[in-house]
């Protein structure tokens, strides 16, 4: 499996401010836990208008953070939502999108666990 952070992108992203660049990315990995209960709180709901807020959000989150694959399934749940997609094709990309976020959060405790 492709490694679901590219710290290189995340460099070109913040002007190649190292220190930057990882702040963000620890920021965003250590929000996704919380964005995931919420995600799976609201689909459990039908709750589709926050699905997307939640969506939205996440998806500016990662504006300056190299995790394109993450990147990518938000920014097609947001693009099927916005074209009327049904429900059940929504909740299968949050299940694809809860599974990218917890490639993520693995990829950063390998990168960073000695870090601490």
């Amino acid at each position: 499996m492709k490694n679901p952070i590219d710290f290189s992108e995340s460099l070109k992203l913040v002007n190649h401010d190292e220190k930057l660049a990882q702040d963000l990315l620890a920021m965003l990995v250590k929000d996704l836990p919380d964005v995931k209960k919420s995600l799976l709180f609201a689909m459990d709901k039908h709750d589709l208008l926050t699905c997307r807020k939640i969506i939205h959000k996440t998806l500016g989150a990662t504006c300056y953070c190299g995790v394109p694959a993450l990147k990518e399934i938000l920014l097609i749940f947001q693009n099927e939502h916005r074209n009327g997609s049904p429900i059940e094709k929504l909740s299968q990309r949050i299940d694809e999108i809860i599974i990218e976020m917890d490639h993520v959060i693995n990829a950063y405790r390998e990168i960073y666990a000695n870090d601490d």
